[in-house]
């Protein structure tokens, strides 16, 4: 079971704190406050907007100069909310925790009592306690994380507190496993993520899909809300999904976004991934990988991962599907 927890809680956790978004943030006091009309793309602010739906949120303390043409690469401020560092962050924090898998040998585990556990793990930085429950007559699981400042060497900081809740298997036979989560909800009041240059207080919920046995994609549904704490601006997430697929080899993962997010300053876009993003190893960014996004009457930018270093934004401004403008930067 340890094992089972650890990839289950490090994709979960990860992706809420990646994103935000609908609906006010499922009754939180956090609430959208911009824009909710569809996007006016253009080339001033395609990059932006294209990025925001990668990230998951806005760049901080934006200063963009773009330039016509290809190869002018914006020059801006810090991502204090990103999706994919996180996965990794809390990958690497979930593949150290679990609990001693309560059932017994037998076709069904014996109805016996809750299981509890409680831990600490320390980051670079900080620390988060863990407490979780397995009520093996029902498959029941439920816990807590509170992060303190906790900084595992990526450069993000968490704090904050958020509850889960969901299933897992109770059968020996056929699998999946006892203890194998079948299906994860979290929520949370609200929670920040800080680089140490801006900071982003988040909150919302999100559900978890996971096929079993091992080696299924992961899927995500989030439901979240962001305030950017220096600008005051809001970002609203609505049924943005997320699904990573790992190799076996744990080599690289893929993944693909797809939904909806609203940009304080723009209005909304709906996003499909085209090609799923692949990320190697312990890199932050993915080395290919394309998606659009879509704004009003049609108009639409595409994000094509060039490497792990570089993206490339391309503009289709008057909607005819052909794209006119394009820009190259830098992941960071």
């Amino acid at each position: 079971m340890r094992r089972a927890w650890a990839v289950a809680f490090g994709l979960l956790a990860v992706l809420f704190l990646s994103t935000c978004g609908g609906g006010g943030g499922g009754g939180s006091s956090l609430q959208y406050t911009g824009l909710t009309t569809p996007a006016a793309i253009d080339n001033t602010n395609a990059e932006e907007i294209a990025l925001a739906a990668w990230f998951g949120g806005e760049m901080s303390d934006i200063s963009f100069l773009p330039t016509l043409g290809t190869g002018g690469a914006a020059i801006g401020g810090s991502y204090p909310l990103r999706v994919i560092p996180l996965i990794q962050t809390l990958r690497k924090l979930t593949d150290s925790i679990g609990g001693q898998n309560p059932a017994t040998s037998s076709e069904q585990a014996a109805p016996k009592t809750v299981y509890r556990d409680n831990w600490r793990e320390d980051g670079v930085l900080g620390y988060v306690d863990i407490s979780a429950s397995w009520d093996d007559q029902t498959g029941r699981l439920s816990g807590s994380f509170s992060f303190h400042g906790y900084d595992d060497g990526s450069g993000v900081v968490l704090s904050g507190g958020i509850g889960f809740s969901g299933t897992t298997s109770i059968y020996y036979n056929p699998g999946p496993n006892p203890g194998d989560i079948l299906d994860l909800t979290i929520s949370f009041p609200s929670f920040t993520s800080t680089d140490g240059i801006n900071t982003v207080k988040m909150a919302g919920s999100m559900a978890f899909q996971f096929n079993v046995p091992a080696g299924g994609p992961i899927v995500a549904t989030l439901n979240l809300v962001t305030l950017d704490e220096g600008t005051g601006k809001t970002v609203r997430i609505d049924d943005y999904t997320v699904i990573i697929t790992e190799d076996l080899l744990g080599s690289y993962s893929d993944v693909t976004i797809s939904g909806r997010i609203y940009l304080h300053d723009y209005g909304y876009v709906d996003i499909v991934t085209l090609t799923p993003f692949r990320v190697y190893g312990t890199d932050l960014y993915p080395s290919s990988g394309i998606l659009t996004v879509t704004g009003s009457g049609g108009r639409k930018a595409r994000l094509t991962a060039l490497d792990n270093t570089t993206y490339g934004v391309e503009v289709d401004a008057d909607a005819n599907g052909t794209y006119e403008w394009s820009i190259t930067g830098p992941w960071t």
